[in-house]
């Protein structure tokens, strides 16, 4: 059995080896603590007594490192993903002739009514982000078409200036002075109308959304890339 005073060999892991290293100075103070009282007890007992405080202090001083190497598998696998989504540009993102800003990440964000089956959505720093197309409403197509924008961020952000595309940028919609606020959505309708705090219209004359799959794309005044979403649409 290994004696009290035997070290592991030193990873290379400098965080993981003081946390061990801090641990196992904890359970040797704990055990010189409770053998102080072993000479108290009869010659067997003590025995027993001091095989088992020794075996505790071992299992205490491994359990950090014993929790890491759990954890960091976990981790790793959440970084492969991680890594894996934020690859290369989708198709809708290489057609749209936006950057992709620096540090772009990629999240799959829930379906939304129905007829939205979302593929991905990109967003950036700004938090602004579509969240659903609703490419086949009830009724007229003209009518009840909208994108819906979400401002996940924690602060207002300005959308003038900002674009709006179709996967095959012939619909391009520019947005007039328009502040969204932190958590807030606004419904980009297809149709003319009244923009208001939680509506804006396009002004177009027919529909703009395929029905059998499209993408939209979302960039600043600056031509960076904000967020695209895409959907399957009905095969």
């Amino acid at each position: 059995m290994t004696q009290p005073n035997a070290r592991r060999p030193r990873r290379n892991n400098e965080l993981l080896d003081a946390a061990e290293d801090m641990a196992t100075g904890v359970g040797r103070l704990g055990y010189s603590l409770l053998s102080l009282g072993l000479g108290l007890l009869p010659s067997q007992s003590r025995a027993h007594m001091h095989n088992a405080v020794r075996e505790l202090s071992y299992a205490f001083a491994a359990l950090p490192r014993d929790f890491a190497n759990s954890a960091g598998v976990a981790i790793n696998d959440w970084a492969a993903d991680a890594d894996s989504m934020a690859a290369a540009p989708t198709a809708a993102e290489a057609s749209s002739g936006a950057t992709v800003a620096p540090g772009v990440r990629r999240v799959r964000v829930p379906a939304g009514p129905p007829s939205s089956v979302p593929i991905t959505t990109v967003t950036v720093a700004t938090g602004v982000m579509i969240t659903h197309i609703e490419y086949d409403p009830p009724g007229r197509d003209l009518d009840g078409e909208y994108v819906l924008l979400r401002n996940t961020g924690a602060t207002p952000a300005e959308l003038t200036g900002w674009t709006l595309r179709d996967g095959d940028s012939k619909h391009l919609f520019i947005f007039p002075a328009f502040t969204l606020a932190p958590e807030a959505t606004v419904q980009l309708w297809t149709k003319a109308g009244t923009n208001d705090a939680a509506n804006l219209y396009w002004g177009s004359s027919g529909a703009i959304w395929n029905s059998a799959g499209d993408s939209g794309t979302l960039s600043d005044r600056a031509r960076v890339l904000v967020s695209s979403f895409a959907y399957a649409g009905k095969q």
